[in-house]
């Protein structure tokens, strides 16, 4: 999925996620930081944050959902 050098686990450690690349499609202005982050269920994932809160969702939970 991807590889995390120390410093990124270390803040994955601390702060629950960490910073792993950038997400850019046509015609969007800028673009959006991608997140690793742990799931419960899932373990290590990487989505980009949703919403004004910025929160942080699994893919794999988001697909089992109905």
């Amino acid at each position: 999925m991807v590889e995390l050098n120390l410093r990124q686990r270390i803040h994955l450690k601390f702060f629950g996620w960490v910073q792993v690349g950038e997400e850019f499609h046509d015609g969007w202005k800028a673009p959006l930081p991608t997140y690793a982050f742990r799931c419960r269920y899932h373990g290590l994932q990487v989505s980009r944050a949703h919403g004004y809160g910025e929160l942080l969702y699994c893919p794999l939970c988001e697909k089992d959902s109905p």
